[in-house]
């Protein structure tokens, strides 16, 4: 490995905050972390994680249960093995290997506790013993599609105008309660606000919703165009009367 290696965190979005910590301990470790810490989504931020794994001297996925639930990670892992990088995990959660490909279950792990710092000696010794990172194949291998975001697959079922099943209701249901106090948390709020008004929402469902972020909204009531004013009852028309002349007219002078 280099004096600086260059090393790509590949994470979930749930663990970020671990991975600022871990980022941190491994500058101070003179690596150099690379991952998305300002990148927002897109095919323009998914090509620039590839840049980061092909410029990369070793892979280091976080692994978490969230990790493994997470398409974008199983990708990054995927082109990195096809590549010939180094693979080293950092265990931040106990993870079954057989929910892991074979080259991320076969490898040596480290475990990793921001919290216990003798933690940084089994990294400081994981980073050490990577091989070396051979050169890139020519030519590269196909790059993996940009994801579709895990909500935006979500967002497209609930907002679909296809009867939802009760069973798919709960499961939706069970997706975006899993969401609530996380990263995405607002997104999962205006989701369940969309559950909530499906026509065909079942009461279960309705009632479980306004449990977690309150019932719906009350529906706006259009406002009303002033009434014009009454209009007033004619009097009847009084024609005036002409007094008669007098009779016999009076004499001439």
């Amino acid at each position: 490995m280099p004096n600086t290696p260059r090393v790509f965190l590949s994470y979930a979005r749930e663990d970020r905050a671990l991975v600022d910590a871990l980022a941190g301990d491994l500058r101070r470790l003179k690596c150099e972390p690379i991952f998305d810490e300002q990148l927002t989504g897109g095919q323009a931020w998914w090509d620039r994680l590839l840049d980061g794994i092909e410029q990369s001297d070793a892979l280091l996925p976080v692994l978490s249960t969230s990790y493994v639930d997470s398409n974008p990670c199983r990708l990054e892992a995927a082109y990195a093995h096809a590549l010939g990088k180094p693979i080293l995990p950092i265990a931040v959660e106990t993870v079954s290997t057989g929910l892991l490909a074979n080259y991320l279950a076969e490898v040596q792990w480290v475990n990793y506790d921001p919290e216990a710092r003798e933690a940084l000696v089994d990294l400081v010794l994981g980073i050490q013993n990577l091989p070396a990172c051979p050169p890139l194949p020519s030519p590269l291998p196909e790059r993996p599609a940009v994801p579709i975001s895990y909500m935006t697959h979500l967002k497209q079922q609930i907002e679909s105008t296809t009867d939802l099943t009760r069973a798919e209701q709960l499961v939706r249901l069970d997706q975006l309660k899993e969401k609530l106090g996380g990263p995405d948390d607002s997104i999962a709020r205006s989701l369940l606000r969309g559950l909530q008004g499906r026509s065909d929402v079942t009461v279960r469902v309705a009632n479980e919703i306004s449990e977690l972020i309150g019932p719906p909204p009350a529906p706006e009531v259009a406002p009303q165009p002033p009434s014009p004013p009454p209009v007033p009852i004619d009097a009847p028309t009084v024609t005036p009367v002409t007094p008669p002349p007098s009779w016999p007219p009076p004499p001439s002078p």
